[in-house]
């Protein structure tokens, strides 16, 4: 699905605000346990670069950053599971999860590349996992406001946990 949208915020020198209008393709992968994970497939020219959100997050937030870097790397936006457009209440949300998702766009959407993955926070995290388990698919890794243990302090999970579950 050919996806167009408005990205504001940038400023050129002068001060002024820039509208850009972007064209994106909507790409789905289906995980092994039903999950439909939506991904913004910018396009561009270069390495493939995946950008994942932060906790909360969606696709969204990284448009400005994905227009920015076409002309330099083929950009995949990822809607993590339970964000954006990707399936709301998956019925497994383990980290493990998370990152077979990454795993799965990757030899989806660039089948046989080495590619940069960028997180930010819980992104960076599954950014992190991704490149545990499957070093083979990973050349860079980028991580954003992330710790690899994620918050050390577990009793904050249970916390989010609950504020999710309301």
């Amino acid at each position: 699905m050919l996806m167009r949208y408005v990205v504001t915020g940038l400023s050129n020198d002068d001060g002024l605000a820039i509208i850009e209008l972007v064209t994106a393709v909507r790409k789905t992968i289906r995980g092994d346990d039903g999950t439909i994970i939506s991904v913004f497939d910018q396009g561009g020219a270069g390495p493939t670069l995946v950008l994942l959100h932060g906790l909360a997050g969606s696709v969204r937030e990284f448009l400005p950053t994905a227009a920015s870097l076409k002309g330099r790397f083929r950009v995949l936006a990822v809607d993590q599971r339970g964000h954006g457009l990707s399936t709301r209440r998956p019925s497994n949300l383990t980290r493990d999860a998370f990152a077979q998702d990454v795993i799965a766009v990757i030899e989806e959407l660039a089948p046989g590349q080495t590619v940069i993955v960028a997180g930010q926070s819980m992104g960076a995290h599954t950014a992190f996992l991704t490149a545990a388990a499957r070093p083979d698919l990973i050349d860079r890794l980028i991580m954003l406001e992330g710790h690899p243990g994620g918050n050390v302090n577990s009793s904050e999970a249970v916390r989010i946990g609950q504020f999710f579950g309301s």
